[in-house]
């Protein structure tokens, strides 16, 4: 029972040794400097982000009313649409955390600082990858909704021939 023991706690000593210099500070080694970030490419990496949410939006605007054409009681059509509006959602949130960038973008270049800077520019490269997936997942849904749009849907119903009045075959006098 002691050797269990002993043995737990120098299995405790060893992880604490072994995670005590990877959690300690994080700078460069001595023959390296960090460099600044460059100003103007995130400002340029900011700028691409509008263009292609544009395009997200024009694009998820089409399989809404793609959507929206389809009758809503086919069979299969739920997890397309639970997909369409969890999209439509995180598309929502993507847009308004990219009108905060700009804020936090502005706020980042008057300051100057460097830190600050470096995580703008990290959160401006998770939004591009974000809009990836939104547009990965759009052209996901575009395929989805390609068979729905063959079915064809409740023909509108034909009078039938009791309803439809006989015509006379005679000529009138």
């Amino acid at each position: 029972m002691f050797a269990r023991s002993h043995l737990r706690v120098v299995a405790l000593l060893l992880a604490l040794l072994v995670a005590a210099p990877l959690s300690g500070c994080h700078r460069s080694p001595a023959g390296e400097r960090e460099v600044a970030p460059n100003k103007e490419s995130i400002k340029q990496s900011y700028e691409e982000l509008k263009p292609q949410l544009v395009l997200l939006r024009t694009m998820y605007s089409g399989l809404r009313k793609q959507f929206e054409a389809i009758p809503e009681d086919l069979p299969g059509l739920d997890q397309t649409r639970a997909k369409l509006l969890s999209a439509e959602e995180v598309l929502g949130v993507t847009a308004g955390r990219v009108t905060w960038l700009s804020g936090e973008l502005d706020s980042a270049l008057q300051s100057g600082k460097d830190e600050q800077l470096r995580r703008i520019s990290e959160q401006i490269a998770d939004t591009s990858s974000e809009m990836s997936q939104l547009d990965r997942v759009g052209l996901e849904l575009t395929h989805q909704l390609l068979p729905f749009e063959q079915i064809p849907g409740p023909e509108p119903e034909q009078p039938s021939a009791a309803a439809v009045p006989a015509r006379s075959t005679s000529t009138a006098p």
